[in-house]
């Protein structure tokens, strides 16, 4: 079976990755040390990343960049959700929100190889629920907050198959499979 590189350190979305490639590549966790450039355009952090770790591994791979953006805010924090949430902590998050502000989970996908370069794109909108501080996961306090309204529940709480419909990163990886199961 072909190999796969995914350039991260999260193990969720590793997860997520060898559950949608599941019998037709073998996806292979990797933690680089990437430089994300300083630009608002999900895209172009995608694609730049991507570059990068092909580069250093001079094997295929993909690179996910994910974010929550928020319509009240213009769409903020999109590209610096993982900052964001870092810098303020879970109860200063909170305080930014309120019940049913509408939101977006979105994730791009860059897959790239010595010959092709694909990028994907998967979202879902939603809407923040404000929760106690203990209902909140910190390693990924938007999947607490996000509430999925198809299934009526947080994106944390979204099993493995419900992940594969309804996630943003679940969306974009079946695009991507759908566009490199042939190469």
């Amino acid at each position: 079976m072909r190999k796969l590189y995914f350039a991260t350190t999260n193990n969720f979305k590793l997860k997520q990755a060898k559950e949608i490639f599941d019998g037709i590549l073998e996806i292979e966790g990797v933690k680089l040390d990437l430089v994300e450039i300083q630009t608002l355009d999900q895209e172009l952090i995608s694609k730049h990343k991507a570059k990068q770790a092909f580069e250093i591994l001079k094997q295929p791979v993909i690179v996910d960049d994910a974010g929550i953006f928020i319509e009240k805010y213009n769409q903020f924090p999109g590209v610096m959700t993982h900052h964001v949430c870092e810098g303020l902590g879970i109860e200063n998050l909170s305080c930014l929100f309120n019940d049913n502000d509408k939101a977006q989970f979105r994730s791009v996908i860059t897959y790239i190889d010595n010959e092709k370069e694909i990028t994907v794109c998967g979202s879902i909108d939603g809407v923040i629920i404000k929760r106690d501080t203990s209902q909140i996961d910190s390693r990924n306090p938007f999947s607490s907050l996000f509430k999925v309204p198809e299934v009526n529940k947080f994106m944390h709480d979204l099993d493995s198959d419900e992940l594969k419909l309804y996630s943003h990163r679940g969306m974009a990886l079946k695009q991507l499979k759908e566009k490199i199961i042939n190469i």
